[in-house]
């Protein structure tokens, strides 16, 4: 006898319905935490060998999955598409989630009409998923820190990206240093010279740190700040310089930790020992990665014309 258990997951609770041989016989609403899950436990054990089917929902079905998986109960997790497409049977004005979980659980019969066996992802692609959510997370807060205070320089310090490339970690530095040109005008070239070697930045020897004075001159020479010395912005742009570096440093060790685990699958190698490929961190994005190799070829048609 086959049993199947749909599943309606949201935020902090999943109903679910149980379906015996085509026929719903049981329905409930659990909480997504242990209290729920140990009832869900006890509910399982009632059955011989069911099977649950849920839509994927992000982090929210993230936990139930974790559990199905802790104890080790086949579980068929559908993308939202092919679950809409199951559950849209032209009624949806009486749409809810008791219907979801029972419209889940019925059509999972005939859908798959075999018990679905799972492809258990290995933690560590799952880690690295994870990981690269959170680096994309990281460049999108990068970007826009930097956008921030590109618009309170224009204030502080006008002219002084066209001088100094803010990319660097030299040049932030340089602009925490000396936010507005007042602060230039407070000693002399050899004095501004030696306070940019003393903040000891990577690849900034005596030639690199006389440029960069000369560079700091010249941006100072034509600039007209819109706030005077003793404004706030100014405190403003340091505290976006650490933030902008401090999100850089962080940056910087999820791609370390992305590496020291992507060491441990086969296809690490492999990927770096492909002729033409080589090493795969010159890529910039996902995207380049699979327009270089050509697993994203777009096809377009149209009568007798393929492209």
């Amino acid at each position: 006898m086959r049993t199947i258990i749909g599943f309606d997951v949201s935020k902090a609770t999943a109903t679910l319905s149980v379906a015996t041989e085509g026929k719903t016989v049981y329905d409930s609403t659990i909480t997504l935490d242990a209290i729920g899950f140990n009832t869900l436990k006890a509910m399982v054990a009632s059955y011989d060998q069911p099977e649950v089917v849920f839509e994927a929902t992000g982090v929210y079905s993230r936990r139930l999955e974790k559990f199905l998986l802790d104890q080790g109960i086949l579980y068929h997790i559908l993308n939202p598409l092919v679950a809409k497409k199951r559950l849209d049977d032209g009624s949806r004005l009486r749409k809810n989630d008791i219907r979801d979980a029972q419209g889940l659980a019925l059509t999972e019969f005939f859908k798959q009409p075999v018990a679905f066996k799972p492809r258990f992802i290995d933690p560590v692609y799952r880690e690295l998923m994870d990981l690269s959510r959170y680096y994309d997370q990281q460049t999108e807060d990068l970007k826009r820190e930097k956008n921030r205070l590109h618009r309170s320089i224009q204030l502080t310090f006008p002219n002084f990206d066209d001088e100094i490339d803010l990319s660097r970690r030299s040049g932030l530095a340089v602009l925490r240093l000396f936010p507005h040109p007042s602060r230039l005008r407070q000693g002399s070239f050899e004095a501004i010279k030696q306070k940019i070697l003393e903040l000891h930045l990577s690849g900034i020897g005596k030639g690199r740190a006389d440029t960069l004075t000369r560079r700091l001159w010249q941006a100072n020479a034509i600039s007209y700040p819109a706030v005077d010395e003793q404004s706030l912005v100014i405190k403003q742009v340091q505290d976006q310089v650490d933030n902008v570096l401090r999100i850089m440093d962080g940056r910087e060790e999820t791609i370390v930790y992305m590496t020291m685990l992507a060491h441990q699958l086969p296809e690490y190698e492999i990927l770096l020992s492909i002729p033409g490929i080589g090493d795969v961190r010159r890529f910039m994005t996902r995207a380049q990665i699979n327009s270089y190799i050509g697993i994203d070829l777009v096809e377009i048609q149209s009568g007798d014309y393929t492209a």
